[in-house]
């Protein structure tokens, strides 16, 4: 999609054992493309403070969930559990307090009894 664009596209594998040096390249390549806004979008991976420094102000989640009632992983299953009827999403800053930065913008969706978490 983004190559008819003329845009970089660039695929880090990533995962805990590896989260520095994978940080290392996505600093190298951030910089080198003069990039001022990173947006994360089911990463899945928790950035170290490090990183989250150098970039301070600059990354923004698109998590799916209504924050802050459902932080974390699978959080519509969690949602589901309780009975939630109103599910959403959040856009935010990241911070080094997980799934906790500044909330940007907020949407939700009703649900029904006829809703589980897979459709």
């Amino acid at each position: 999609m983004v190559e008819g664009l003329n845009i970089p596209f660039y695929h880090i594998p990533a995962n805990k054992e590896i989260r520095e040096q994978v940080e290392q390249k996505q600093l190298e390549l951030l910089k080198e493309h003069d990039i001022d806004l990173i947006i994360l979008v089911r990463y899945m991976q928790i950035s170290t403070p490090k990183f989250v420094a150098a970039n301070s102000k600059k990354i923004i989640n698109i998590h799916h969930s209504f924050l802050p009632a459902f932080i974390g992983a699978r959080p519509y299953d969690r949602a589901y559990d309780r009975g939630v009827k109103l599910i959403g999403a959040t856009a935010h800053f990241v911070t080094n307090d997980w799934d906790e930065g500044p909330i940007i913008e907020q949407d939700i969706a009703r649900v029904d009894h006829r809703s589980d978490p897979i459709n």
